[in-house]
């Protein structure tokens, strides 16, 4: 009987919006140097060592190649709940994950990993 219970309660968390449960994601936090370290796909990791400078206005500039420094601006954010836009470099919405005082998850197809101030 207890098996059928935690089965029952497994899909029917399954059945909510990750977005219930994802941690708040404010302009303030966001706002200054992120690193884009790197993503995770199950077990595999790939680095992209990008950097990403979000600003009060709603606007952002990213570097477009870990081989190039510069940071290309002109680009814009919003942040919904649990979730942010980055216009037009990623489609659609990205999922908040998680929101710790030095890295900020996302997930896209796979967990992106933004760690704050600049990339090494």
């Amino acid at each position: 009987m207890r098996n059928k219970v935690f089965v029952l309660v497994f899909f029917a968390l399954q059945l909510f919006p990750l977005n219930l449960f994802a941690e708040d994601l404010t302009a303030d936090y966001l706002v200054g140097p992120w690193c884009f370290s790197h993503t995770v796909s199950g077990s595999e990791q790939s680095d992209e060592n990008k950097n990403f400078l979000f600003k009060n206005d709603g606007t952002f500039s990213y570097q477009q190649s870990s081989h190039n420094k510069k940071l290309t601006p002109g680009f814009k954010y919003e942040i919904m709940p649990g979730k942010l836009k980055l216009k037009p470099i990623f489609p659609g919405e990205l999922q908040v994950k998680s929101v710790k005082d030095h890295e900020l998850v996302l997930k896209y197809f796979v967990d992106i990993h933004l760690i704050r101030g600049k990339c090494n």
